[in-house]
């Protein structure tokens, strides 16, 4: 937000000028003033200025007669709620479904083995490996393991708008005041009309205390700083979840037959059901990740101040 610079003044944040009811109007010998007498702006402090201050949305009025110049106009009192913020993550994706095996047992419980323990079945038809198994035996399958797999965050950020609750602005003369026909440290200024404030007000770039004829202080700002945002968002490592990979055995070794399809970890007869296998791919299912993050960062901070001390 900036601020138009008139006679080279500095931006600030109040609005409004009215005459100083306290000013002076001069009656003594010589030159005298036909408006009033106002206390000059001190060394280092420009003005004096009128002065109209607008809370809300309302238009600032055009600067006053006596007083066409803007000098300065800024702002204050910002509305700027932080960031509202949300991490989520999605569905595990990427994760490998392990080959499901098999293995050989003597028993009817699958507890004492023979052949090859935790042979891999694959998708295409595989030989099992019964060796001394005496030719009565019994398998097992052990299902297929999920690994890896990572999540997507997941962020959603809604940043409000920021706003400015109150404005400002300050009016000039159109050419330099003098203090003629006014006392010492006094210039001669126009009566300051409605709608603008019945008091003076000068300006100086930062912010500062007030001079101790101008004891009312304000502070406008003409820029902002507005790092309002969110916090990345993060997703853990995938936890829970399996994989679906069903086995079918065969008693022809090109697994063309019609098979029987066996239940994971369930001790079966291999002499009744075959000695070739296959497997189906994997698929997993299930799963999640834990968000971290997506937290409000920042602020809205008001910049470029400028003291406006008015009359009281």
């Amino acid at each position: 937000m900036g601020c138009a610079m008139i006679w080279g003044f500095e931006s600030s944040t109040e609005v409004g000028v009215a005459a100083d009811s306290s000013a002076d109007v001069a009656t003594d010998g010589g030159s005298s003033c036909l408006a009033e007498c106002a206390p000059a702006a001190p060394t280092d402090w420009q003005g004096p200025f009128a002065i109209f201050e607008s809370s809300g949305a309302a238009p600032l009025p055009a600067c006053p007669s006596g007083y066409s110049a803007i000098a300065y106009e800024g702002f204050a009192t910002p509305t700027a709620a932080p960031a509202t913020c949300a991490c989520e993550c999605d569905d595990p994706a990427g994760v490998a479904c392990s080959a499901p095996t098999m293995s050989f047992f003597f028993d009817s419980s699958c507890t004492n083995g023979c052949g090859t323990a935790n042979q891999p079945i694959g998708t295409s038809c595989t030989s099992l490996n019964a060796q001394n198994c005496n030719g009565s035996s019994r398998y097992e399958v052990a299902p297929s393991v999920a690994s890896g797999g990572t999540c997507m965050p997941i962020v959603t950020r809604d940043i409000p708008k920021a706003t400015w609750n109150d404005s400002v602005r300050l009016c000039a003369a159109p050419t330099e005041l003098d203090g003629v026909g006014c006392n010492a440290n006094q210039v001669c200024a126009p009566a300051v009309a409605a709608p603008y404030e019945a008091r003076r007000c000068v300006m100086k770039m930062g912010i500062g205390a007030c001079p101790a004829a101008y004891p009312t202080p304000h502070v406008y700002y003409t820029s902002s700083n507005d790092d309002r945002d969110c916090s990345t968002c993060t997703c853990g490592t995938r936890a829970g979840g399996s994989c679906a990979a069903s086995v079918t055995v065969y008693k022809d070794f090109s697994c063309g037959s019609t098979g029987t399809t066996l239940a994971a970890s369930t001790c079966t007869s291999a002499n009744s059901s075959g000695y070739f296998a296959k497997a189906a791919a994997g698929v997993f299912a299930g799963g999640s990740c834990t968000p971290d993050g997506g937290a409000p960062t920042g602020a809205f901070t008001p910049t470029a101040p400028t003291t406006v001390c008015c009359t009281p």
